[in-house]
């Protein structure tokens, strides 16, 4: 009996060993300037400095007069999911900014708050998506995610 567990645990650790093997021939990084890629075999991690890029594939309205942050911008593909995030600032307070897009998205599941901060949560137009906004030294500083489904995703790819 001894014996049949030391085979099935050494069985067990060479299996899993190819199968890390496998992930990792598979699995590539690049980068070029402050743009990295990673592509394994479970999907694709983009991470950029570029926030022109987030915006561009965001999806939603950006806050007018708003500008985007060279920190945090992040495009990830894994299982069919795509997820696209930045973050901006802008000189206007919180409530001003939670009022533009309380009004884009009129449906969302959350819309709360106070006067510090705010979160709307929505997921009316076939993706989920979140957008933080806080009070800053200079008036608000907002991130928003949004988490687009298999569909959308294949028909946004085709279109880019």
């Amino acid at each position: 009996m001894v014996g049949v567990v030391i085979v099935l645990g050494i069985l067990g650790t060479v299996a899993a060993t190819l199968v890390g093997l496998h992930i990792a021939r598979r699995t590539h990084v690049t980068q070029n300037g402050d743009n990295v890629q990673v592509v394994t075999p479970f999907g694709k991690v983009t991470t950029s400095k570029n926030s022109e890029d987030a915006v561009r594939n965001i999806g939603v309205d950006i806050y007018p007069g708003a500008h985007a942050l060279k920190t945090d911008a992040a495009s990830v593909v894994m299982g069919g999911m795509k997820t696209v995030s930045a973050e901006f600032e802008t000189s206007d307070p919180p409530g001003k900014v939670f009022d533009f897009y309380k009004h884009r998205f009129p449906h969302a599941n959350v819309t709360e708050g106070d006067r510090e901060h705010y979160t709307i949560v929505s997921t009316d137009r076939g993706s989920i998506v979140t957008i933080n906004i806080e009070s800053s030294d200079s008036g608000s500083h907002f991130h928003i995610a949004n988490v687009i489904g298999r569909a959308d995703h294949t028909a946004n790819e085709a279109s880019d």
